[in-house]
C-alpha cells in the first residue's frame, strides 16, 4: 500500500508548481546548467513568490477594470490561469535578461559588479562575438567556417559549422561541403577573425 501524500504536501507542491515552470521556461531559454535539486527546489519558492505577487496585480487591475466592464468574477480558475500565465511570462522575460545580460550590464556600468548574466565566459566569446572563427584541431588541422551553433559547455557538444573550409585542405577534401558538425573534444582552441 503506498503512503498517502499529506494535504501539506500537496499545497506545498501546488505553491510551489509555478516557481516550477518559470524555472522550466528559464532553463529552456539560456545556456545555464539546471542546478542540484535543492537549489531548484529554493529557486521554485524565490519565482513562486514572484509569481504569487503578479496574480496579486494582476487581481487588483481586474478589479478596478470592472468599473467600465463586465469581466466576471474572480475564481479559483481565474487564480490557476493567471499563475500559469504569470509563470510563463516571468520565465521568458527573466531568460530574455539574462541572454541580453540586462540586469548585470547595468550593475557592471554602475560599478556594482564584474559579473556576467551569462553561463560562462566561453559562452560570453561566442554570444558577443558573431564572427568567422577558426577551430584549431587537436590534431593540428585548422577549420575555418561560420559556427551557426556552439556547445554551451567546453568540454560536451558540437560545434555546427556552416561554410567550412580547411586552412590546409586535407586530401580528398571536397569544396562543396554546406556544414560541418565538429565535437568540442577535438578542438584545442577557436580563433576569432576580426571583422574587416
Amino acid at each position: 500500500m503506498p503512503p498517502e501524500i499529506s494535504k501539506e504536501v500537496v499545497s506545498l507542491l501546488q505553491y510551489l508548481l509555478p516557481g516550477f515552470l518559470v524555472g522550466w521556461v528559464f532553463y529552456g531559454l539560456t545556456s545555464h546548467q539546471k542546478p542540484p535539486q535543492f537549489e531548484r527546489v529554493i529557486q521554485a519558492l524565490i519565482f513562486s513568490l514572484g509569481v504569487q505577487v503578479l496574480v496579486i496585480i494582476e487581481r487588483a487591475i481586474a478589479a478596478y477594470l470592472t468599473r467600465w466592464a463586465t469581466l466576471g468574477s474572480w475564481t479559483a480558475d481565474s487564480e490557476l490561469i493567471a499563475s500559469i500565465l504569470s509563470a510563463l511570462v516571468l520565465g521568458a522575460v527573466t531568460a530574455h535578461i539574462a541572454n541580453k545580460d540586462i540586469l548585470h550590464g547595468m550593475l557592471r556600468k554602475f560599478r556594482l559588479s564584474s559579473r556576467s548574466a551569462h553561463s560562462s565566459e566561453w559562452y560570453i566569446a561566442f554570444s558577443e562575438r558573431q564572427r568567422y572563427v577558426v577551430l584549431h584541431l587537436k590534431d593540428e588541422r585548422r577549420l575555418f567556417g561560420w559556427p551557426t551553433a556552439w556547445p554551451s559547455d567546453p568540454e560536451k557538444g558540437f560545434f555546427i559549422m556552416d561554410q567550412p573550409e580547411w586552412l590546409e585542405a586535407p586530401a580528398g577534401q571536397s569544396d562543396q561541403t554546406e556544414c560541418m558538425v565538429v565535437n568540442v573534444t577535438d578542438v584545442k582552441w577557436v580563433e576569432f577573425i576580426k571583422k574587416p
